[in-house]
């Protein structure tokens, strides 16, 4: 049996990898399981492993530096006997892992790769920085597939597998609403509110615009924060402004079931997040983004979501944001069996051979095609 061993740096990586890691197990499987404390801290993403179903993990890795992090890893490396590791999502403790185990030649595998906005910006620099120090990628539709193409990537290791996000949707949207009892702790019922998920620390430039939008529309606007995000907004002194000053509702970070069931009650959701538009897009929402550099599923193009200037959006009548037709966009993105793709993709990438391959710096997209920008991989 493969020793596969899995790693969350962060919330993303911890929603990414649940449906994989319980078919695994489901399979016979016993992966290996890490938790790296890179951002959200253990009890945050604790209780989402708690809602999505994971086991305690073998090992919860603090690290104060990245020296400290690659001592870590040499250690696992040194004590299992890894076949392949498995990793998600887009952080600078992601782009470390991957590069420490690709120096020990364990095969390592990306899920979700492949999202790009291709602007001159530190966050696609990290997307493209993470997916080249994979040694396979799976990205969730053949747009991403074509963009790790067209970088030149190689063909062979990338597979299309779709997103482990619809078969999170799909498989807990059943608990999500016999479950959570959300709506009733916030006094809240279907169709009344208005579901804001934002993680951008760009946020303090736009929470002001949400706000007056909630008074224009006279309704009220769930946000559930992140510490992170729920102290800057302290530290600024606008996070006691969001409920005396506007009709807003701000919550802790909510569980995974939570969440859902607050994105299938309400009738819009404001997002700069792009794994939340997707998910209210499978449950064909009305999908407002604010910002079109995260819009990385092309759901503008899809006519499924809309861009919205967070600080005009009081200039809008609250129906006018609606999305004409709501289609079903499911198959594009694997339909809901991302994770038996990806076990696929992993059994049959244990034993194959493969190159390394190396970034040469931020691709970024104008009128003639993909340029380089060199000089961005030493600030990763």
């Amino acid at each position: 049996m493969l020793q596969i061993a899995l790693f969350t740096p962060t919330m993303e990586s911890v929603i990414l990898l649940a449906p994989l890691y319980k078919y695994m197990v489901e399979e016979g499987y016993t992966p290996l399981f890490y938790d790296v404390v890179e951002e959200g801290g253990w009890f945050e993403k604790g209780v989402q492993f708690l809602s999505l179903g994971y086991s305690r993990p073998k090992k919860i890795i603090r690290f104060m530096n990245y020296n400290e992090l690659y001592s870590i890893i040499d250690r696992i490396i040194e004590k299992e006997e890894l076949d392949i590791a498995v990793l998600a999502g887009y952080s600078k403790a992601t782009y470390h892992i991957l590069n420490r185990l690709k120096l020990h030649r364990i095969r390592t595998l990306h899920i979700e790769g492949g999202l790009r906005s291709y602007k001159e910006h530190k966050d696609e620099a990290l997307r493209q920085a993470v997916d080249w120090s994979s040694v396979y990628n799976l990205t969730p539709s053949k747009l991403h597939y074509q963009n790790l193409v067209n970088e030149g990537f190689p063909r062979d290791q990338i597979y299309i597998s779709g997103s482990t996000y619809v078969d999170n949707v799909f498989t807990n949207l059943t608990d999500a609403l016999t479950k959570s009892t959300i709506l009733d702790e916030l006094n809240i019922s279907r169709n009344t509110y208005v579901y804001s998920y934002l993680s951008s620390d760009e946020i303090s430039s736009y929470i002001d615009g949400i706000g007056e939008a909630s008074i224009k529309w006279d309704i009220d606007i769930v946000i559930p924060l992140k510490t992170n995000l729920k102290n800057m907004l302290k530290n600024i002194g606008k996070y006691y402004n969001l409920m005396t000053k506007y009709y807003i509702i701000p919550i802790e970070q909510v569980d995974y079931l939570d969440h859902l069931n607050l994105i299938y009650n309400t009738k819009y959701v404001i997002t700069d997040d792009y794994r939340v538009a997707l998910e209210s897009a499978l449950l064909k929402k009305n999908v407002i983004i604010l910002d079109r550099d995260r819009d990385l599923y092309g759901l503008e193009k899809l006519s499924i979501a809309r861009y919205f200037d967070p600080n005009k959006l009081c200039d809008y009548p609250l129906s006018e944001l609606s999305i004409k037709t709501h289609k079903d966009i499911s198959h594009i993105y694997g339909g809901g069996e991302s994770r038996i793709y990806s076990l696929n993709a992993i059994k049959g990438y244990s034993n194959s051979g493969y190159s390394i391959p190396e970034w040469k710096g931020l691709y970024i997209k104008g009128s003639e095609g993909l340029t380089i920008i060199e000089g961005y991989k030493s600030n990763i």
